[in-house]
């Protein structure tokens, strides 16, 4: 019955007769009957007791089917008019405008029945028509005008749980009532939040607030191009005093932590600091393997006559800690291009990404033609970061270590010799040095890895150093993160974390080996 009046009509003829005429018993019987054979009369039955109650002052009849219901075994249509019931009464507690009660009681009788229909959420039952009707109750009582945040938050953790309900009814009903707690959602009350079209209004206001911050910046761009001029010519100043550290010809092991920090400074302030880079490495390069003339004393010498004459003979032997000073800024510029080309690749992304948005905010909103040739745009922008990611990893994989403009793909042979060549190569320093070159080496091509991993492997093996040996254990966590697909991942069970980071972006230019 849809109809409120005819409804009301309805309950009110009933309580006359019960009140007036002695129908008592008869409409006990029949209210008893309803709830027990037909599941949805449980709610009618209720509003009629409750005007029987509230306009007829008449509760005798209420008290008897009450405990009447206590007496019969309860059948699931039974719980299920106990459920009607409590909602009904939280609906009549709710909008109650009694000022004589109490609103901390009302309040802690809300609580209580609240949390009664939330355990029924939990009937295990052969049935689950009460689980359904739980939530369909609750879906009801959402249209309240009195908000309940606390209650709110406690339903919608039972309808998420009532999600993984094995009978699908359970779960469609649980889906009605989260959606219902969104609708009504009293985002004001909650949070503060705004609703309709403040939130437009407010939108507008952010996009004023972001072009005005444009503005900004647009004039402190000038101020520090005007700047600039001051600011770049103490930097090549500094420039210049970093590159005499590194090149400083000195054979404390201090150096290795200085050079280090250097290199990590050019890459973080420098413009182009590949190109400062590749003149360091040619320098130590040129250092490390230049000719040296060694004494060789003559036969008569050798015989015990000093003659006073000696033999000068060139020796192509490079110094073993002018080498370890070149390969330690060799591997570090290696990790120093990783970052860079990441750093490449993120400037490159994020233009993309404000170009993109000045396009939106020219636009406007739009009619569906508008937001259709919108989403057209958000796909070919997915594609053009898709095709940015894989030009990058291509100067990753093809230019650095095997380009033939790369000057690091010179001393990519060199670490495999020495690394490789234990025999000929027995200075404990140099090992170490080279050992942990050739693992970041690795992580900088999957190509190169692919090809020389087994190396890393061996050497794991057969070293007695356990400062190797314990760099390589590093190393090879670092090698799996960097390539996850590589042949080296399956040829290893260890994990680490790869040292490459990003600082800043800039322009990529390959190491010119002329």
């Amino acid at each position: 019955m849809k109809s409120q009046p005819i409804k009301l009509g309805v309950y009110k003829v009933i309580c006359l007769a019960v009140k007036h005429h002695g129908h008592g018993p008869a409409a006990q019987t029949a209210i008893i009957q309803s709830l027990q054979y037909y599941e949805h009369l449980s709610e009618p039955m209720a509003e009629c007791l409750n005007v029987l109650l509230k306009e007829f002052d008449h509760a005798q009849l209420s008290e008897e089917i009450l405990r009447e219901i206590l007496k019969i075994p309860r059948s699931y249509p039974m719980r299920m008019g106990i459920v009607e019931t409590i909602g009904c009464l939280i609906r009549e507690l709710a909008c109650s405008e009694d000022l004589t009660s109490d609103a901390h009681q009302t309040q802690k009788q809300l609580n209580g029945l609240y949390d009664l229909l939330l355990q029924r959420t939990l009937d295990l039952s052969i049935s689950s028509y009460v689980r359904s009707k739980v939530f369909t109750v609750l879906s009801r009582l959402c249209d309240l005008p009195v908000k309940s945040p606390k209650q709110r938050l406690a339903i919608t953790r039972a309808a998420v749980s009532a999600l993984e309900d094995k009978v699908a009814g359970v779960r469609r009903n649980a889906i009605s009532l989260i959606v219902k707690l969104m609708v009504t959602h009293p985002y004001g009350l909650m949070h503060g939040g705004l609703l309709g079209m403040e939130w437009e209004d407010r939108y507008r206001e952010v996009v004023k607030e972001l072009q005005k911050t444009e503005k900004y910046h647009g004039r402190g761009r000038t101020r520090v191009l005007q700047s600039r001029g001051w600011r770049r010519d103490h930097l090549d100043m500094v420039f210049r005093k970093l590159q005499e550290a590194i090149e400083h010809p000195c054979r404390s092991r201090e150096r290795f932590a200085l050079a280090e920090q250097a290199i990590s400074t050019l890459y973080a302030l420098g413009d182009q600091p590949e190109v400062l880079s590749n003149t360091v490495i040619k320098i130590l390069s040129r250092r490390a393997f230049r000719r040296r003339e060694r004494l060789v004393p003559s036969a008569a010498e050798e015989q015990g006559a000093l003659t006073g004459n000696t033999a000068k003979e060139s020796d192509d032997t490079g110094d073993a800690f002018e080498l370890n000073q070149l390969l330690f800024v060799v591997d570090h510029v290696a990790v120093k291009q990783i970052v860079y080309l990441e750093l490449v690749e993120r400037e490159w992304k994020r233009q993309k990404q404000e170009n993109e948005l000045a396009e939106k905010l020219a636009r406007g909103t739009g009619n569906d033609a508008a937001s259709k040739d919108g989403e057209e745009l958000d796909q070919v922008a997915g594609n053009a970061e898709d095709e940015i990611g894989d030009r990058i990893a291509t100067v990753r994989e093809t230019e650095l270590l095997y380009g033939p403009d790369s000057l690091l793909a010179l001393y990519g042979p060199l670490l495999v010799r020495i690394c490789g060549w234990p025999d000929q190569f027995k200075n404990t320093t140099l090992r170490a040095v080279a050992t942990l070159s050739f693992s970041k080496f690795l992580c900088v091509s999957s190509q190169f890895c692919d090809a020389n991993h087994y190396l890393l492997f061996r050497i794991l093996e057969t070293s007695r150093d356990p400062n190797i040996r314990s760099n390589i254990a590093i190393a090879l966590g670092d090698v799996a993160v960097s390539f996850s697909r590589s042949s080296m991942r399956t040829a290893m069970s260890c994990t680490g974390v790869c040292p490459i980071r990003t600082y800043r972006a800039k322009p990529f230019i390959s190491l010119n080996t002329t």
